[in-house]
């Protein structure tokens, strides 16, 4: 299945969702390239934005404390997740939505352009759906969660949300 989206954030960093698309599609940036990747991205061009860094880019993985603060002072890195939090709508897929070392303080850094700015979603699993605050998510940050019951249900609901 082809990702229709004109831009993919992503935490991994295998090559998996490249070799979903098939020959290359989008340009492919970690965080340490997050200067290229907001230009394109505002020229409309297509865009995998690995904000873990690659396992191709040593250099660029992200998996420590101190790694994640590295990334998090990169003002071209908090640049670009902030333009494209503040002018588009999110659909979280495969987060429990609970990441102190990352996701929270994205989501605390952008909460005033989260909450003026598109609804965004978040696809949890019933048992995480659960966990989370919901009320908060949806209040602080424009987060509305669509729960699932069975992980067999994400792949079409992605479809059908790409045909619509």
């Amino acid at each position: 299945m082809a990702l229709q989206a004109s831009f993919v954030l992503t935490t991994d960093y295998d090559q998996l969702l490249e070799a979903t698309e098939g020959p290359p599609t989008r340009q492919v940036y970690t965080w340490k390239q997050a200067d290229r990747a907001h230009a394109d991205v505002k020229l409309g061009r297509r865009v995998l934005f690995k904000v873990h860094g690659s396992a191709e880019a040593e250099d660029s993985v992200v998996l420590t404390d101190s790694e994640y603060k590295r990334a998090h002072a990169d003002p071209a890195y908090r640049l670009v997740v902030h333009y494209l939090l503040a002018g588009n709508t999110f659909l979280f897929v495969g987060y429990g939505m609970s990441d102190p070392s990352d996701l929270d303080i994205i989501l605390a850094e952008n909460a005033g352009a989260l909450k003026g700015g598109s609804l965004h979603f978040a696809l949890l699993h019933i048992s995480q759906a659960g966990v989370v605050r919901r009320d908060a998510l949806l209040r602080e940050h424009n987060i509305a969660v669509i729960p699932f019951n069975d992980f067999a249900e994400v792949v079409p609901f992605l479809e059908a949300l790409a045909r619509a």
